[in-house]
């Protein structure tokens, strides 16, 4: 049944591909967090989507500010709680989807220990935890893999 509704998912993504042009082209940015906890990373696989992983995060409400919507969506997409303050950001990158040009914005996350995942089932197909070096084995979308070429853990910051 599972596999049944992410074929569903899968087709109405690319049926509708019209309007996730309109909807990028008026969204601007974007806000995305990198969770990290004992050398893995959460990625997170939308139900409407084309099934490549990502990073959980979406766009911004009227008025709120980039950290604000990545501390709403981790919450919304995953259940994890954070504070503002404990997001570091790690940079905006400008990302082409759907043959529109947005500003993503990168948070990074450490967790000192996993929590439980509650997700947002109307939106995520799935989430899964895996080993940074074994990213590349995955089939993540191009913010995802961007990210993780920029990340460097905080041990690896002072010898670049």
């Amino acid at each position: 049944m599972k596999k049944l509704w992410g074929g569903i998912g899968t087709g109405l993504f690319w049926l509708l591909w019209p309007v996730f042009v309109f909807y990028f082209r008026l969204s601007g940015s974007r806000a995305r967090a990198l969770v990290i906890c004992d050398d893995e990373i959460l990625l997170v696989q939308s139900w409407l989507s084309n099934k490549k992983w990502s990073l959980p995060g979406g766009g911004t409400k009227k008025d709120e500010s980039l950290v604000t919507a990545a501390v709403r969506e981790l919450y919304e997409e995953t259940g994890i709680e954070t504070a503002e303050s404990s997001l570091t950001k790690l940079g905006t990158f400008k990302h082409t989807k759907y043959h529109f040009d947005y500003l993503g914005h990168l948070y990074v996350l450490n967790l000192a220990e996993k929590p439980e995942l509650k997700l947002q089932r109307k939106e995520i197909r799935a989430a899964k935890w895996i080993p940074i070096e074994d990213s590349k084995q995955y089939r993540l979308n191009d913010e995802t893999r961007s990210a993780l070429r920029r990340y460097r853990p905080p041990e690896q910051a002072s010898l670049l």
